[in-house]
């Protein structure tokens, strides 16, 4: 794996997400309420490795990646690891992965073409006062699926290993770790 492209072309596809969904929610107003971060710690998240090497390599270029893998590692925190338990904040938010970007402001496409919104309660009670939601929702909100499918051209394996959120967390960490052994004994 060529760690610094991966990571680079992540961050592309990351842009691209990001302008996609700055457009959907312009046009909706929806949002979450200020400290939301419900869904962060739900059971039930999966995400790919892949989404998540930014935030690993952010961490080995600041000399963190193997503490905060033997902290995850060792962990018992239930939802997602990322999550600051002080403020309730995402605590790496510039790279945080794909599924948290997309969830509440994107749509899965059901067998006949329609999209459908995906999101908490919190975001769909918004939903309900929008007369123009659905045709918004159908014109412009950006498909999960298009973007997965995205991800998984940069690399097949791991941008289609879907896994509970941490531990593809730690993947990531363990992928940045194996591809960069090298740099690091040069370093040293």
């Amino acid at each position: 794996m060529q760690i610094d492209k991966n990571v680079h072309d992540v961050e592309r596809l990351f842009v691209q997400v990001d302008k996609a969904i700055l457009h959907f929610v312009g046009q909706t107003s929806l949002h979450c309420p200020s400290g939301c971060a419900t869904c962060c710690h739900g059971q039930k998240v999966s995400a790919a490795p892949l989404e998540f090497l930014p935030y690993a390599y952010s961490l080995y270029k600041l000399g963190l990646l193997e503490h905060q893998y033997w902290e995850l590692k060792t962990s018992s925190i239930e939802g997602c690891f990322i999550i600051d338990r002080v403020n309730g904040r995402c605590s790496h938010y510039e790279t945080r992965g794909l599924i948290c970007r997309l969830f509440g402001n994107a749509a899965m496409v059901n067998r006949e073409g329609h999209k459908a919104f995906s999101a908490c309660r919190i975001l769909k009670d918004q939903v309900s006062t929008l007369p123009t939601f659905d045709s918004i929702l159908q014109n412009s909100a950006p498909v999960y699926s298009d973007f997965y499918m995205r991800l998984r051209n940069i690399d097949t394996t791991y941008g289609s290993m879907m896994i509970p959120v941490n531990q593809a967390i730690l993947k990531a960490m363990e992928i940045v770790y194996y591809n960069t052994r090298r740099k690091r004994k040069h370093s040293v």
